[in-house]
């Protein structure tokens, strides 16, 4: 699923095409400690049903963000691609 880059403040908004879905990635509250493994972001769900989906890490070579959500059934690497053309990817990958 392709979504919508909205930048603000604090992070990104990211919303899919029919408006159904959306998403923020933002800056955490807490500084991020350098030798700390604490995420300087975080990707929640806020649209259809707010939750808590990951802390993530800024790979700035690739234009991308990493995390990891785990359910109580399973295990997923999530990862948030930048692309140029204005939108970005979520993808799920089980782990």
């Amino acid at each position: 699923m392709y979504l919508d880059i909205n930048e603000t403040k604090f992070g990104y908004i990211l919303t899919d095409k029919t408006k159904s879905t959306t998403y923020v990635l933002n800056e955490s509250k807490k500084p991020a400690d350098p030798n700390s493994k604490t995420a300087p972001f975080y990707l929640k769900q806020v649209k259809p049903t707010e939750k808590y989906i990951s802390g993530m890490f800024k790979d700035k070579k690739q234009n991308k963000f990493n995390g990891k959500w785990n359910t109580a059934d399973f295990k997923f690497i999530v990862k948030v691609i930048f692309y140029t053309t204005g939108t970005a990817k979520i993808e799920f990958i089980p782990a």
